[in-house]
């Protein structure tokens, strides 16, 4: 019988299925035309066959993935509002030295709000009054994830990646969509934590721990909001980016372009694994990795070690915009080679050695002259005085001759 729609009768059968059928029809039918009686009969006359010879359809039960996706609830956690540390064994990482008043660099934003050029956004940190922004105790803007400023947002299944987490309100670019939170735990509890796990559910390769700041992480496993809902893509809608708040770095959510109620929320995973077949992508992005895998070097997330490090690289930024302030700077540094086959094969690097039989066979250029990462604007500003030299030789003896 069927459980969930009780008297429900089906008709429908895949070819194994069908090929049984037809096979156990015919040898009752021939049982039957040799005068075989229900008692000596092999089948019984309640089985699905009768069923079949009676004209009638076969009960059935509907996959038990349809039952998931109309009777299933998010999977159980304890909800929190913040991170969990655990005290008893002092797993809390050091509090970075906040500004003070005495500082020259801190927000100098007038007006209502901070600007994009804020010196607090820029350094990653979030204003918490007149000791390090300029407008004072009002909500200047770059205070979203101190005051807790979040999306209304709603866990739903999501096709083919379990549960996922939707939005249900608009959400500009820029904004603070959730924090994630959990145990703040260290290096060697999320080791053990990851093998316990690996060994109780070796066919389950969820993991909710994320990075948090100098060895330390935030395992969403347990305890968590709904962040924890959030899936990965290799084309996300949001990005993962570390804050200072009050001294402490806290992760934060952001968006990335604009998001319309109803869509659900993604960021790259980036997982530190040198397992990443495991980590199976289903994004379906034009751009997808296929794995959930980090891409390679380049690091999503700015953790600023503590204010002296943020203001030395605000000063050598500030001082490099001034200095080539009016010129048009470009950079080659990371510009790839046409043709390339390794990442690491950029013009910064030069000719590699390996296209050096090809270079000298097609006659491209002189081996010789070849100098791994040389200076192209020197090497061009000599070539223009060698030009130039010759150039005034020539005259020289143009007008020495009769």
């Amino acid at each position: 019988a069927n459980p969930f729609f009780p008297g429900l009768r089906g008709d429908r059968f895949d070819t194994m299925e069908t090929k049984v059928l037809q096979c156990l029809k015919d040898k009752a039918l021939q049982e039957s035309k040799h005068g075989g009686d229900a008692a000596s009969s092999s089948l019984n006359p309640s089985s699905a066959v009768s069923m079949v010879l009676e004209g009638g359809n076969l009960p059935f039960c509907l996959p038990v993935d349809i039952m998931n996706e109309v009777y299933s609830t998010p999977p159980p956690y304890t909800h929190i509002q913040s991170l969990k540390y655990d005290d008893d064994k002092n797993l809390r990482p050091k509090k970075i030295p906040a500004a003070t008043k005495d500082d020259r660099e801190k927000c100098s934003c007038t007006g209502k709000t901070c600007a994009e050029d804020c010196f607090n956004r820029v350094i990653m940190a979030e204003c918490i009054g007149p000791v390090n922004c300029n407008i004072g105790t009002k909500d200047c803007g770059n205070r979203a994830l101190g005051k807790k400023q979040f999306v209304k947002c709603q866990p739903r299944r999501e096709r083919g990646k379990g549960w996922g987490l939707v939005t249900l309100e608009f959400i500009p670019k820029g904004k603070l969509v959730q924090e994630y939170v959990g145990e703040v735990i260290d290096e060697k509890e999320k080791e053990k934590r990851l093998q316990d796990w690996n060994r109780e559910h070796p066919n389950d390769p969820n993991f909710y721990v994320m990075a948090l700041s100098n060895g330390y992480y935030v395992d969403a496993r347990e305890y968590a909001n709904l962040s924890r809902f959030i899936n990965h893509s290799c084309d996300p809608n949001c990005r993962v980016a570390s804050v200072n708040v009050k001294g402490y770095i806290r992760n934060g959510i952001y968006a990335i372009r604009d998001i319309q109620a109803g869509e659900y929320l993604n960021y790259d995973y980036h997982f530190d694994t040198k397992h990443g077949d495991r980590f199976v992508c289903r994004c379906g992005s034009p751009n997808c990795r296929g794995t959930m895998k980090g891409a390679g070097k380049d690091d999503p997330m700015k953790k600023p070690a503590n204010w002296k490090e943020a203001k030395a690289r605000y000063d050598a930024d500030k001082k490099f915009l001034l200095d080539t302030k009016g010129e048009e700077v470009v950079s080659l540094v990371d510009t790839l080679l046409p043709c390339a086959e390794h990442p690491n094969e950029t013009v910064a690097s030069g000719p590699l050695e390996k296209h050096r039989q090809e270079a000298i066979s097609n006659r491209i250029f002189l081996w010789r002259n070849v100098r791994m990462g040389a200076d192209f604007v020197s090497r061009y500003s000599r070539l223009e005085n060698k030009a130039s030299l010759s150039q005034n030789t020539s005259q020289q003896e143009k007008s020495s001759s009769p």
